[in-house]
């Protein structure tokens, strides 16, 4: 039985690990492949939210106009996180990535910080060498009749 649960903690690691690398994969690829352009907040509204611990947190999102490249408005919404934007939006102008593709799709432009990336990767590391250690324990704990 215990070998068992280790491999299904292994699995879980593992799954995490990856998820964390396909997150940060696919937010690098939308910073090289979505056209950066300025959109103007049109209103501000605060909505909380259950965090991973069940805790609630409240998070300021905007409604913003933008321009796609054939200078079509549209709008879009988002989490407006740390981009300096007063509760009552007054007309600001943040940054944002847009689907060339799908100039519908867009989103607000985080600021790259070294320490959300140096984290980002731990996690990965860290859950994926616990993961494949667990995995590793539990297949050997099982062949040895565990």
């Amino acid at each position: 039985m215990t070998a068992f649960l280790l491999i299904i903690f292994g699995l879980v690691l593992i799954a995490v690990a990856a998820s964390q690398v396909r997150s940060m994969m696919r937010s690098s690829e939308r910073q090289k492949t979505w056209f950066r352009t300025t959109a103007k907040v049109l209103r501000v509204h605060t909505e909380s939210r259950r965090s991973g611990d069940d805790s609630l947190v409240t998070i300021l999102v905007g409604t913003y106009e933008y321009y796609d490249r054939n200078e079509q408005v549209r709008t879009g919404s988002g989490d407006l996180g740390s981009q300096g934007v007063a509760v009552d939006g007054s007309s600001q102008v943040i940054d944002i990535l847009v689907d060339p593709s799908d100039p519908t799709q867009s989103q607000i432009l985080r600021p790259t910080s070294t320490g959300g990336l140096v984290g980002g990767v731990l996690v990965a590391v860290v859950c994926g060498a616990l993961g494949l250690g667990l995995l590793m324990n539990g297949v050997f704990e099982l062949g040895a009749g565990g």
